[in-house]
Order: structure tokens, then C-alpha cells, then sequence
């Protein structure tokens, strides 16, 4: 049984500004406590926040005892359960310890939570003893009880039951008692009205903000679009301006140009004679100097054409590039979704359908199992037999009955007629075991085996023994062939060893109640039943309905380990040889 516990605020309410909620919770193992933002059937603590009245979920949390410890379980609360400044998980049980800072919700406004409450265990000592003076003077004194009056306040009134003051009290006390209920349920209702029109509120201000948000989306469009015109404006601009500047440069080289040759000319004519070989010489140096350069520069203009052009291209590219990558991403996102989505059904499909082939097939063996079980053996027919009165027996285990008696096993009605083999049942049998484990297919096959070769030995009997055949109708006997089994089956038996089966559904309540009684003594061990025939005299005596028969007919040893006297005979069988708890026939 876990200890009692409590939940005590760290900062205790003592204002009407404060939220509304307890300064401590008493928490009890006999049912969980759980806390909301309004008090219903599921709800038994009430957290209202003054600044955020949305804070709280109408369920919100869990406290209960599991398995002798506290947990806490968050129910998926919008703004979650922290324990030790640690948000748990929705929908898992959490171990609370001894000092555990419990907080729900959040804080507003990076300020202090406003339910946090420190999780810790209540010890209860021994009650106080009364002031014995008291006790000595209790028979003088007159028995009194609170009484709350309306001006505030209690009164201690004599306990009589017929005093007219207690009356009074008590009828006030209920008044004031109804109408605190009923201002109660005034201020639950206005509540309740408010929270409503808060959620109403939020939902409209949601609705505004949506609004606003895609007006701000067709702006932000229209901007883009603007800036897309402004840039592709300023880029024709620049454009115009590098080819006014060129074009500008140019002009002036020819100008300075035509300017130096003018000057040559002139200092030609003043120094023709003199200087004309030298002057043709500058001439022609100047004249190359100025075509290097009006080829650099044209080269330039050319490099910063393919430039503006290679930027253009290359921006319009990215813009692409970018514009296919967010295709992609946001289609590769929906395709894993989708993909997802199909695992998990496929698997969920997959483990409903093995599990209900499962059970339908345990199902089916365990009634099969039940409607094809002999009731002598306790096992799955083996080579069934079916007498006159429609009850099937194994044929190892109805020749072996009939030995003893000559009337059905079940229902006690003389055999009148020859038994017959069932074929159907053993196709059905057959296809049965195919489904079952290794295990029980080797253990039926080793017990078939066993009978057949007990079978084969009493059909080889030597001619001179003492045999009883009984003939059993099959297949081959409607032909003309019959199968005969003899005392040696009986001196021979089958060692069938199988873990006893519990009990099932199916009894036979008709047969021998004391047989069923005692089915338990054998549900955990194994058994083996052992047939003794002897050629001595004898007999044995029971009810009247047994008739005397030799020795060698009512003999038969009980199970091993039992106790027999070496007299007396078992009132369930009418056997001699054993007592009732060690009767085989019985496990």
C-alpha cells in the first residue's frame, strides 16, 4: 500500500489577483486526483491561471498509485506537464519522488510558473492524548458543538437535540450553506460563459490573423515583383551608362589622338630635314602605343559585356534552381508521408490477419480435439470404432474393453451388433494432426506404430493359447477380411506414455461420477495402463448388474506405485487387483 502524499505550492495564493487554485493537495491511494480547468465527473482539482485562462486543459493531469509508487500522467495537455524543469511525455505514467518540483503549465512572460507545487509524503503520528482534567470532569460537563452564526464567527451551543438555539443555528447555517451553493453555481456558469467567449475570441483573432497573414503574403508578391522590375531597370541603366562611358573614352583617345597628330605634323614641318627619320620613328611608336591601348580597351568593353550577360544567365538559373528545389522538397516530403501511411497499414494488416488465423486454427484443433477424443485412452482416436449405439472408441482401447465387459463404455447399453471402423473420422483425424506441432505427430505415430504391432503379435498367437477374438468390422472386412485381436494384446500391452491434458470443456457427466472426481490424480504425471490375463480360477463379486466371470477376466493390475492389500475389488471398474485410486482405467 503507498504512503499518503501531498502537493504544496512554493508560492502560497493569498490575493484576489491570484489565480484561483489550492496552496496544497492532499493526494490518496484510494483513488487518483486529477487537474483541470473546470471541475467535472473526471476532473477533482481546479487550476484557473488569472493571466492566460487558456493555460490550464480542461483534463490536464494525472496523480495515481501504480504498482505501489506515485505517477503522474500528462494527458496531452497543450502546454504540458514539468517535473524538475523537465516536460514529461503525454500519455506515460512518470515516477514521482520525495522533492519533486511539479509544474503545470508555463510561465508568461519568462515569469515564475504559477502552479508549481513540490511533491512530498504526509507521516501521520499518534493522536494527542485528551487534557486529563478534562476526562476526570467530562460526566460534570455539558456536551457543547460549534455552531457557525451569520455575523461571522462560531458560537458553542449545549449539544441537545430539543433546544430551540440549536435549531435555529442549524436552519441558518443550512441558508447560508444553499446560498453560497447557488452564488457557486452562478460563478461556475459565468465562468463557464466567459471561458467560452475567450475561445470564441481566440478562435476570431486566429481567423483576423489568417486574414492578415495572406494580405502580407500578396504584398510580399507584389514587392518581389517590384524588385524584380527595379533591378532588371537598374541593370539596363548600368548597361547604358558602361557604353556611354565607353563610348565617351573613345572619342577622347581620338581626339587626343588627331590632338598629337596635329602636334607632329607641326614639329614635322619646323624639323623636316633634320629630324624626319626620327620623327617617323615616334610617329610610328606613338601611332602603336595608341592602337595597344584602343585594343585593350575595346577588349575591356568586350569582357564586361560577356560579364553582365554571364550574370544575368547565371542569376536567372539560380532563381531555377531554386524555385525546383523547394518543388521537390515539399513532393519528397508528401511522397514519405504517403509511403509511411502504406507500411503501417500494410503491417497492421498483416499481424490482424496472422492473428486471426492463429486463433481461428487453435480454435478449431482444440474443438476437434474434444469431439475426437476416446474416452478410455484420452487421446486422439486411433483406428476409430463405432458401436451399434453411435459412440467411437480407439480400436486397441475397445478390444481391450471388451475383455472385461460386453456393453458400451459410455452409455452401458449391451453390444448387440459388430463394431465398425470409421474411415471418415480417420481422414479427419489425419488432416487434424497435420496442423499440430512435431512433437504430437511423433508421439501419435510411436503410439500407432506400438498398436499395430500388438496387433500383428495377437493375430500370430500360437493355435493351442486361450483367445478370445473379437472381430472388428472395417474396410477390408465389408470385403470379406476382418481384423481379430486376441488375449495375447491383453498379455502384451501398449506402454502409452502422454502428458496428461488438463480437463476438457467437454465431460462426459453420464459415464461414472467418480471417475471424474479423480481425473485430477493423474493431471501432472505420466501413466500407463497394463493389462494382466491369468488362466487360475477366481472370481469377483460387486453390484448386481456384474455377472461371475473367471479369474483371468476381472484380474488387473492398478497403476504403479499404488497401494493394494492383495483383496477387494474397485467400486468404479469391478475390477480385482487394485483399489479405486490406483484404477487405470480412470487416468
Amino acid at each position: 500500500m503507498a504512503q499518503e502524499a501531498v502537493l504544496r505550492k512554493t508560492v502560497p495564493v493569498d490575493g484576489k489577483n491570484d489565480s484561483h487554485c489550492p496552496n496544497s493537495v492532499m493526494l490518496l491511494p484510494e483513488r487518483p486526483t486529477t487537474f483541470g480547468r473546470i471541475m467535472s465527473l473526471d476532473v477533482s482539482v481546479r487550476l484557473t491561471s488569472k493571466t492566460a485562462p487558456l493555460m490550464i486543459s480542461r483534463r490536464h493531469a494525472t496523480v495515481s498509485v501504480s504498482a505501489g509508487k506515485w505517477t503522474i500522467v500528462d494527458h496531452e495537455s497543450l502546454n504540458g506537464v514539468f517535473i524538475n524543469r523537465n516536460r514529461i511525455q503525454p500519455s506515460i505514467p512518470h515516477l514521482l519522488e520525495p522533492g519533486d518540483k511539479v509544474v503545470f503549465g508555463v510561465g508568461v512572460d519568462s515569469n515564475t510558473p504559477e502552479f508549481e507545487y513540490v511533491f512530498e509524503h504526509v507521516t501521520r503520528g499518534r493522536k494527542r492524548c485528551a487534557d486529563p482534567s478534562l476526562l476526570s470532569n467530562k460526566d460534570n460537563s455539558i456536551k457543547q458543538r460549534k455552531v457557525f452564526r451569520e455575523g461571522g464567527g462560531y458560537i458553542n451551543v449545549p449539544f441537545n437535540i430539543d433546544h430551540p438555539a440549536v435549531h435555529e443555528a442549524i436552519s441558518v447555517a443550512e441558508e447560508k450553506i444553499q446560498k453560497l451553493k447557488a452564488s457557486l453555481e452562478e460563478k461556475e456558469k459565468c465562468h463557464a460563459d466567459v471561458v467560452l467567449q475567450l475561445e470564441k475570441t481566440e478562435k476570431e483573432l486566429q481567423t483576423k490573423l489568417l486574414d492578415q497573414k495572406a494580405k502580407l503574403e500578396k504584398e510580399k508578391h507584389k514587392l518581389e515583383g517590384a524588385l524584380k522590375t527595379l533591378f532588371a531597370e537598374k541593370l539596363m541603366e548600368k548597361e547604358e551608362q558602361l557604353n556611354q562611358e565607353l563610348k565617351s573614352q573613345k572619342e577622347s583617345l581620338i581626339e587626343e589622338k588627331k590632338l598629337v597628330e596635329m602636334r607632329l605634323q607641326e614639329e614635322l614641318k619646323k624639323q623636316l630635314e633634320e629630324k624626319d627619320k626620327q620623327l617617323e620613328n615616334q610617329l610610328t611608336q606613338q601611332k602603336e602605343a595608341l592602337e595597344q591601348v584602343i585594343a585593350e580597351k575595346e577588349a575591356q568593353q568586350n569582357m564586361l559585356h560577356m560579364e553582365l550577360e554571364n550574370y544575368k544567365a547565371s542569376q536567372a538559373r539560380l532563381q531555377d534552381l531554386e524555385a525546383n528545389e523547394r518543388r521537390m522538397e515539399s513532393t519528397l516530403q508528401e511522397l514519405r508521408q504517403i509511403v509511411e501511411s502504406k507500411n503501417k497499414e500494410l503491417l497492421k494488416q498483416q499481424e490482424e490477419t496472422k492473428r486471426v488465423e492463429e486463433v481461428a486454427r487453435k480454435t478449431v484443433i482444440e474443438q476437434m480435439e474434444d469431439e475426437f477424443t476416446c474416452i478410455i485412452c484420452q487421446d486422439l482416436f486411433i483406428n476409430s470404432t463405432t458401436l451399434p449405439c453411435a459412440h467411437s472408441f480407439c480400436e486397441y482401447c475397445l478390444t481391450s474393453w471388451l475383455k472385461k465387459k460386453n456393453n458400451c463404455p459410455i452409455c452401458r447399453q449391451p453390444i448387440l451388433g459388430r463394431p465398425v471402423r470409421s474411415l471418415v473420422l480417420d481422414n479427419a483425424i489425419g488432416k487434424m494432426v497435420e496442423s499440430m506441432d512435431e512433437e504430437t505427430k511423433t508421439r501419435r505415430q510411436t503410439v500407432t506404430q506400438e498398436r499395430e504391432e500388438l496387433k500383428r503379435a495377437a493375430s500370430t498367437a500360437m493355435p493351442g493359447s486361450r483367445e478370445h477374438p473379437i472381430t472388428l468390422n472395417d474396410a477390408e472386412g465389408q470385403q470379406g477380411g476382418s481384423n481379430t485381436v486376441t488375449q495375447a494384446t491383453v498379455q502384451n500391452p501398449v506402454r502409452h506414455v502422454r502428458p496428461a491434458r488438463e480437463p476438457r470443456g467437454r465431460q462426459v457427466q453420464e459415464h461414472r461420477p467418480a471417475v471424474q472426481q479423480r481425473n485430477n490424480y493423474g493431471n501432472h504425471r505420466y501413466y500407463e495402463n497394463r493389462y494382466h490375463g491369468n488362466n487360475g480360477g477366481g472370481y469377483r463379486y460387486g453390484s448386481d448388474d456384474y455377472e461371475r466371470q473367471p479369474y483371468q477376466h476381472n484380474y488387473m493390475h492398478g497403476l504403479p506405485g499404488t497401494y493394494y492389500p492383495g483383496y477387494g475389488h474397485c467400486h468404479l471398474c469391478g475390477m480385482r487387483g487394485h483399489w479405486a485410486p490406483g484404477c487405470p482405467l480412470s487416468h
